[in-house]
């Protein structure tokens, strides 16, 4: 009996020193769970936009066939807020496939503009027509008609009412030539009607820039 004690004294010895030898077995290790990116909560939008490319701005001793960097576009802009608000022209944006945001320009400085520059279609595709269009695309009493509407309706400082919608045209200078405006952004910052302009109470609602339009004309 003293023997087999012995015996078994020795065998559980033995386990424990293989035991603290090759280790103790230990559950596989697991990483932490990898945390989840928050989603944004986007504020709701409080105007509705419409923007259209309408003409492009010809500055003499250029061709009007020509691509432009003075761009006119078209915008409805809807009040859904639930207070009254201010859209100023130079707080809507046009954002290029480039990342580059451009202010659209003062009223004062668009009037001046429009009125020493050729108004000319805002897409080209008439001249892959083979008819034998007029230089940009539009004869000289359209001209003349396109850019009386057009300065006659540049959006200027406005205050919506909610539910109130304005209408109008701005002006934007892309600083270069651009053959295409396609998958451009217009930004629309709207405020308070009562902050005053430089505040933090901004409320930008970013939309496409939709396809060409064009203005009937009386002629």
């Amino acid at each position: 009996m003293p023997a087999q004690r012995n015996t078994q004294r020795w065998a559980a010895g033995l386990a424990v020193t293989c035991l603290l030898l090759s280790g103790c077995p230990r559950p596989p290790s697991v990483g932490p769970e990898p945390r989840k990116t928050p989603t944004p909560v986007l504020p709701p939008p409080v105007v509705e936009i419409r923007a259209n490319p309408v003409s492009r701005l010809i500055v003499p001793g250029r061709s009007a066939d020509d691509a432009a960097r003075l761009m006119v576009l078209s915008l409805r802009i809807e009040n859904i807020h639930d207070e009254r608000l201010a859209i100023r022209p130079e707080s809507i944006y046009l954002e290029l496939p480039s990342g580059i945001s451009l202010a659209a320009l003062d009223h004062p400085r668009a009037r001046a503009i429009v009125e020493r520059t050729t108004v000319a279609r805002a897409d080209r595709y008439y001249l892959r027509r083979g008819t034998n269009p007029p230089p940009g695309g539009l004869t000289e009493s359209e001209k003349r008609d396109w850019r009386n509407k057009i300065r006659d309706s540049l959006l200027q400082r406005v205050e919506l009412a909610p539910r109130e919608s304005t209408e109008g045209f701005v002006v934007i200078d892309t600083k270069r030539r651009y053959r295409s405006l396609g998958d451009a952004i217009v930004e629309v910052v709207a405020s308070p009607a009562t902050a005053e302009p430089g505040t933090t109470a901004r409320y930008p609602v970013r939309v496409y820039l939709g396809a060409s339009t064009e203005l009937e004309t009386d002629t």
